[in-house]
């Protein structure tokens, strides 16, 4: 009974640690952020959760990103520092416009912290080592390798873009004026960059404007990423408009925000082996490792109780002796005495 005891509570405990480090994995993978801005209001400090830089101003319910002058920058920025994780998925919707002068366009950014944020406000977007940016490009700068003044760009880390889609051929122009919106996802199992546009009247596209297979994971799984979309207007007065914006993160670190310097250098000279990059304070897999020993350790106490419970409960096995009752012997010579009188002898007192 003791033996059913122990084996039934040490199979309980098992049982509450592989669900306890079920419930841990599950956290770890389907840890995600997002936020969501359908419109900007003008009263200042409503929007905690955005920074504005350089010419960037809120104005009827959208932020002017640049002013109607030549040279004019201006970005936004989600002030809170994001945690990608090892395997970054994320999707990022926004509606713009851009006017029709021979400007920069616009960008979608996600850059280190550590980067100098003046940085960002320089010439094509601030594009720079350490930045990856979708650029929707309204110039087309030979330098720069750009097919035409209607293209959408993808750039890790230089202005030169390392795959461009034709807008033209979706019979779109960029710098009409026009409210466009784009959509940019980003997978991080199938390591697949899409980007998709279409004008504010109709709906997601089914085919992209690019589709491009590209591994972000050295790029941006870094903990101390910021987003933003940014815009200039080069030697025009072109001027860019943002009326929505909505981001969301997938298969997050589990853990939040904290500033970490970071070197892009190697981001972009890579070796030819992928590397592991172990962090004492990455918490997912600190957790996973605790959930993994505890289970471990379970086992364990387990074949420990089943051996000391089969050595003390041992019984040796072997013939059994019972002594002759003595009421039996009595029996015995009674039945001989009454054979004797009855063959006609007598008995002795």
């Amino acid at each position: 009974m003791v033996l059913s005891f122990l084996f039934r509570g040490s199979l309980l405990s098992l049982c509450l640690l592989l669900s306890a480090g079920r419930s841990v994995l599950c956290l770890v993978e389907d840890a995600s952020f997002s936020f969501s801005f359908q419109g900007f209001q003008e009263t200042p400090g409503s929007e905690a959760g955005i920074a504005l830089y350089g010419d960037a101003v809120v104005v009827n319910s959208s932020v002017r990103i640049t002013k109607p002058r030549a040279l004019s920058r201006g970005r936004v920025m989600y002030r809170r520092r994001l945690a990608f994780g090892r395997k970054p998925s994320f999707s990022t919707y926004f509606s713009f416009s851009i006017s029709p002068q021979k400007g920069d366009g616009l960008a979608f950014l996600i850059a280190p912290s550590s980067v100098p944020q003046e940085s960002l406000d320089g010439r094509l977007f601030g594009v720079s080592p350490g930045v990856f940016a979708v650029e929707f490009d309204t110039s087309m700068d030979s330098e720069y390798n750009d097919p035409n003044g209607n293209h959408v760009g993808v750039d890790l880390g230089s202005a030169t873009s390392v795959i461009v889609g034709n807008v033209s051929k979706l019979s779109l122009v960029l710098n009409n004026g026009e409210k466009l919106h784009a959509w940019i996802d980003y997978e991080g199992d199938s390591k697949i960059l899409e980007v998709c546009l279409s004008k504010s009247e109709f709906p997601r596209p089914s085919i992209p404007v690019v589709s491009f297979p590209v591994d972000l994971s050295g790029l941006i799984w870094k903990n101390s990423m910021t987003v933003g979309i940014a815009s200039s207007s080069g030697n025009s007065t072109q001027t860019s408009a943002l009326f929505a914006w909505n981001f969301a993160l997938k298969h997050a670190a589990a853990y939040l925000m904290h500033s970490e310097p970071l070197d892009p250098r190697p981001f972009f000279n890579p070796p030819n082996q992928p590397q592991d990059h172990m962090r004492r304070d990455y918490l997912p897999g600190v957790l996973i490792g605790l959930a993994f020993g505890a289970v471990c350790g379970a086992m364990v106490i387990i074949l420990a109780l089943f051996a000391w419970t089969a050595f003390m409960y041992r019984r040796p096995l072997g013939p059994v002796e019972y002594s002759v009752h003595p009421v039996e012997c009595e029996n015995e010579k009674m039945a001989a005495a009454a054979a004797y009188l009855s063959a006609g002898g007598a008995v002795k007192v």
